[in-house]
């Protein structure tokens, strides 16, 4: 019997900023793309990565919002993130025990990326 099986191609991060302009502005400073822009909603690409954010009163929400990303060649882009500012004082790029290098950005509204790549080996 030949069992069709449903596979997942990618995610799309979706994270809470208190203002969608400045949320966009911080996103292009490490080449995301604007695709779609409201006062309420953003979608924004780089590479084949999507990102999108959404327009939240309530601080807390986005201080607790976060979400991973793993790349290629990532101390070209910490290097990227570095020269903005934009590296969180406590994600500095590190060699980790589950064998990745990571580092953390910080959106100055609260949000943050952990970029990823595994060790070749």
């Amino acid at each position: 019997m030949n069992v069709s099986r449903a596979r997942l191609l990618a995610a799309i991060p979706l994270l809470a900023v208190a203002d969608i302009g400045r949320g966009v502005a911080f996103y292009g400073k490490i080449g995301f793309q604007t695709l779609f822009v409201s006062d309420e909603y953003a979608a924004l690409m780089r590479d084949d990565v999507h990102l999108h954010l959404w327009r939240c009163a309530d601080r807390s929400v986005a201080d607790n919002t976060a979400c991973r990303m793993r790349v290629e060649g990532i101390d070209a882009l910490y290097d990227e993130c570095r020269a903005a500012g934009i590296v969180h004082p406590n994600g500095t790029l590190r060699l980790t025990e589950r064998d990745t290098r990571e580092f953390t950005v910080l959106d100055p509204q609260g949000g943050a990326i952990t970029f990823v790549e595994p060790v070749a080996g």
